[in-house]
């Protein structure tokens, strides 16, 4: 009887590990200011319409070279090189970052790593955050205008895990 016990608890340590163990991570910005801005990760635009709290979901890469262009064009741009969205034992995240602007400067902003918990299987964000996913095409927009159709295009990201 102990040894089956054993080897059950065994199985559903060894099973529940794996659960825990994602194979993307996600990234939250929030602007503590309310500064609306756009989000560019490795050179991909991530929000067409500035926000003030995006989340991006299914980063499949430990690192990111990220851009914030800020909607008013008096705050400069943040870069950040590395953007990590794995801890040190390369277990992929669910990080936030977050946008302070300086005290001192009204057109500096930086933005600093708040915190990092495991992805969660099924997290619902609150409802003030705007959720983009990586690598997914962006929605077709189709407007009538005066009788004539006009459509913005799709812009459709692939992403294969490689970046040079």
């Amino acid at each position: 009887m102990k040894i089956k016990f054993t080897l059950l608890f065994t199985l559903i340590t060894i099973a529940y590990s794996f659960a825990q163990m994602s194979s993307v991570g996600h990234l939250t910005i929030i602007s503590d200011s309310g500064d609306k801005f756009f989000l560019i990760l490795n050179g991909e635009q991530q929000n067409d319409v500035a926000q003030t709290n995006l989340r991006v979901e299914d980063l499949n890469q430990p690192y990111y070279n990220a851009k914030i262009v800020f909607e008013d064009k008096t705050i400069n741009e943040i870069s950040k090189n590395n953007l990590m969205i794995t801890d040190v034992d390369g277990v992929y995240s669910d990080v936030t970052y977050r946008i302070k602007r300086d005290k001192n400067v009204k057109s500096k902003a930086k933005l600093n790593y708040f915190s990092a918990i495991p992805v969660e299987p099924g997290f619902v964000p609150p409802s003030n955050v705007h959720v983009v996913h990586y690598g997914q095409p962006r929605q077709v927009v189709v407007q009538q205008v005066g009788g004539v159709s006009q459509t913005t295009t799709t812009t459709t990201r692939q992403s294969d895990g490689v970046n040079v």
